[in-house]
């Protein structure tokens, strides 16, 4: 180390620390109890400068690394060399750039100082940037009223999946999708093979579940392509004479998440992750044919709709998790059927019956608000609000297609609330 920054640390200790030079100076050599820096046990070398004592002197380290300079915490000398090394690290992060300053120094407060710059600098946060969050907006009322099985529904598309034409060992493989279709009420799942991802196939699908499930009034999904095509095709269909009589009734509205927006479709975004896990194993890396995945696709359907819709609690007279098939079935549909009576479904009892059904699916509903949307109120993300986007606000405008030191610099000009 040169002589020119010993110099430096000694003016600037004398300033920042002249209480404990003071006492370290005496015979006795100690600090009084109040002093900050007493837990280093601080000692002077024969230059007058103050530097750490610690507990490494058995160590194979070199002198300074073992004895480090001490420097304030709020001093610009010790902004300066933060920077200088920062610049020299090629903008390291907070720990590497501490631990090359303690090979010299020892800044009060290291840590802190470190990550404050490495926050402050330009090029950090524009390589690191983080997009403005506020608090998570309440649930939309599609989720958190009772309403009819399948009536508003999600739907997505799996990764592709290989399937065999044939059972020939060199049969020609080739790639399907899994569409999901879930309700936003029940989270119940209803699964379709579907050969491309072309409209006309997506449509056809679309056909398919509404004669098993019904047809859904309100249609949420992601922003693709497909969907988009399928909604302009939607809408020459619906003008059909022929299909406006049955659909007078039942128009569907179709709404697309906004562009970027992921978190829109955490619903459908789940369960596509527990398809995904479950079919990986079962499957694992075997490739089925044709109709062996579509049963499988099956029965994995079932085991999603037999999913507990809130945990199980240790009371006695829980014995019975709440499920999407409870809604669907009356029951879990994996689980084992029982026995009815047959004296109920005599002629004269039929009305009886159907009231006793009612009344199970009344009493799933109340289960529905009272287990499920209780669980619905914890927020897993967004607990704080940052300050609102204001006009004359400098912005990075995030671009999926580049690097983030390349995203443009914006200025907002107005604000939609």
């Amino acid at each position: 180390m040169d002589g020119a920054t010993k110099i430096c640390v000694k003016i600037i200790q004398q300033e920042s620390f002249p209480e404990e030079i003071a006492h370290l100076s005496r015979k006795d050599g100690i600090l009084q109890s109040s002093s900050s820096i007493k837990t280093l046990h601080p000692f002077l070398d024969g230059e007058k400068l103050l530097r750490v004592g610690g507990r490494l002197q058995n160590s194979t380290l070199s002198y300074e690394e073992k004895h480090p300079l001490l420097l304030p915490t709020k001093h610009r000398f010790t902004e300066l060399l933060f920077w200088q090394e920062h610049r020299r690290l090629m903008h390291a992060p907070p720990q590497m750039l501490l631990s090359m300053i303690r090979q010299r120094f020892w800044p009060l407060n290291g840590p802190i100082s470190a990550k404050k710059l490495v926050y402050s600098c330009l090029k950090c946060r524009r390589a690191q940037p983080k997009p403005c969050a506020q608090l998570m907006a309440p649930l939309p009322a599609s989720r958190v009223t009772v309403n009819a099985p399948f009536q508003i529904i999600g739907i997505d598309f799996t990764a592709p999946l290989l399937v065999r034409t044939s059972n020939r060992k060199n049969a020609h493989k080739k790639k399907v999708y899994v569409a999901l279709f879930i309700c936003f009420v029940s989270k119940a799942v209803h699964l379709e093979i579907i050969e491309s991802l072309t409209t006309q196939e997506f449509l056809q699908t679309l056909e398919r579940f509404s004669a098993r499930r019904g047809l859904p009034t309100a249609i949420f999904s992601d922003n693709a392509k497909t969907f988009v095509g399928a909604k302009s095709e939607l809408i020459t269909l619906f003008k059909d004479p022929k299909v406006q009589e049955y659909l007078s009734q039942n128009g569907i509205d179709w709404n697309f998440n906004p562009p970027n927006s992921p978190h829109h479709g955490g619903l459908w975004e789940s369960a596509i992750r527990s398809f995904k896990s479950t079919l990986q194993k079962v499957n694992r890396s075997r490739v089925f044919q044709a109709h062996e995945l579509n049963n499988l696709v099956v029965k994995i359907e079932g085991a999603l709709n037999s999913r507990p819709l809130t945990p199980l609690s240790s009371s006695p007279d829980d014995y019975e998790a709440l499920t999407p098939g409870h809604f669907l079935i009356g029951r879990a549909i994996m689980s084992f059927p029982t026995k009815f009576d047959s004296h109920k479904f005599k002629s004269s009892n039929v009305l009886k019956t159907y009231k006793s059904f009612q009344q199970d699916l009344s009493h799933f509903w109340r289960r529905w608000s009272r287990e499920y949307l209780q669980s619905l109120q914890y927020c897993a993300k967004w607990h704080t609000s940052n300050r609102h986007i204001q006009v004359g606000s400098l912005v990075v405008v995030k671009n999926r297609n580049s690097p983030a030191l390349y995203w443009n610099l914006g200025r907002i000009i107005k604000t939609y609330p």
